[in-house]
């Protein structure tokens, strides 16, 4: 009865700037909760798909007219587009910080594709130019782009700033976006791989959704105490009872 008396009384005051603030950031939180959920989605099936390939390299020709799964093992021929590389950003091996080396592979027939070769120390795009024939045979796994949320890649002459490995973004023609590669270990032209690193857990997303929603709860209940009388009816019922 009294939860009721508080709600009849309740009384809103208009605060234009607060309520812009609050709508901002309790978008964002919810966004990335919903993100963190379907990422937990994403890396359940990942690992379901990781855990049943198979080692075998399976040729492929034409990218455009397959549709393999993510962690497919695949064997490609074409050539690297030696004048085109980016690096990766903020990337660790054996607690160094470096960069992955992502350069564009264009198969005999279809569309190219991003292929990462692995973690160097320094931004160096230049010296693995040198071990590049004409035509030669790539092989690795395929892995789904990311794609964050709020955050972009920016390419700029002279300083490539690559934060993601999201086809979508990089300005290079006949691009697959579908699918990036990542250079199998063995091969000659790979770098430090660093593919066996664990992932994050499906739990551990779950867990991260779970933050970003209750953070949005207490955005809301400081929204309400700020913008209402919620609190002076709180302490007028107890001193009534």
């Amino acid at each position: 009865m009294q939860v009721f008396k508080v709600i009849e009384n309740l009384r809103w005051q208009h605060n234009r700037l607060l309520l812009v603030f609050y709508l901002a950031f309790v978008g964002i939180f919810i966004s990335l909760g919903i993100w963190q959920l379907s990422r937990a989605e994403q890396k359940r099936t990942w690992l379901a798909q990781r855990d049943s390939s198979t080692p075998q390299f399976d040729f492929v020709d034409n990218l455009a007219f397959v549709n393999p799964q993510e962690f497919s093992q695949i064997s490609l021929r074409g050539q690297f587009a030696a004048d085109q590389a980016w690096l990766l950003q903020n990337q660790r091996v054996n607690n160094q910080l470096g960069y992955d080396l992502i350069a564009p592979f264009q198969p005999q027939q279809g569309p190219a594709i991003l292929v990462n070769l692995g973690w160097q120390p320094t931004a160096d795009i230049t010296s693995w130019l040198a071990n590049i024939g004409d035509t030669i045979a790539i092989h690795g796994k395929l892995r789904t782009p990311m794609d964050l949320p709020f955050v972009s890649n920016i390419f700029s002459t002279g300083k490539d700033s690559l934060v993601e490995i999201t086809p979508g973004d990089f300005p290079y023609p006949n691009l697959e976006k579908r699918w990036y590669l990542q250079i199998s270990p063995e091969h000659p032209l790979a770098q430090v791989t660093h593919w066996q690193n664990k992932t994050i857990s499906p739990e551990k997303h779950r867990a991260y959704a779970v933050q970003w929603f209750a953070m949005a709860l207490v955005l809301t209940a400081a929204f309400i105490i700020a913008t209402t009388n919620i609190t002076q009816l709180c302490r007028s019922t107890r001193r009534q009872t």
